[in-house]
């Protein structure tokens, strides 16, 4: 079915109000999150966006099993006040058929653009 918003700008307002709680409890300033999100997932997501850096956490042996008690610590974290979704049946399926398809094919999303990102970041960072 459809879903309210864009992926990105979901995802995007999420972090944004993450930032905005860090800066209200005294936890960082807008400078210093700016800074760590352009310097951190910034150039790490191009090629590999969040899920996809998570999928050798959640199922370190790549042998379709799902390993609950580092799903559980990804998701329950104390350094993020958005938890994540609980790790019921239907949802591990999911995952599971999910993270099984990325891992069979190297371009899940037939990324055309994926080296052109890549080499402006590398310009960027040198």
């Amino acid at each position: 079915g459809e879903v309210d918003g864009f992926i990105g700008v979901r995802l995007q307002t999420a972090m944004v109000r993450e930032a905005f709680h860090m800066v209200a409890a005294g936890e960082a300033t807008m400078a210093q999150i700016d800074y760590a999100i352009k310097n951190g997932p910034g150039l790490r997501w191009p090629d590999a966006g969040p899920c996809a850096n998570e999928i050798e956490w959640i199922m370190p042996h790549l042998d379709g099993q799902i390993d609950q008690e580092r799903y559980d610590a990804l998701m329950t974290s104390d350094w993020s006040r958005l938890k994540g979704p609980a790790l019921n049946h239907e949802f591990a399926l999911r995952l599971k058929e999910q993270i099984n398809t990325r891992l069979a094919d190297e371009r899940p999303l037939d990324d055309q653009l994926f080296e052109e990102r890549v080499l402006k970041i590398m310009q960027v960072t040198q």
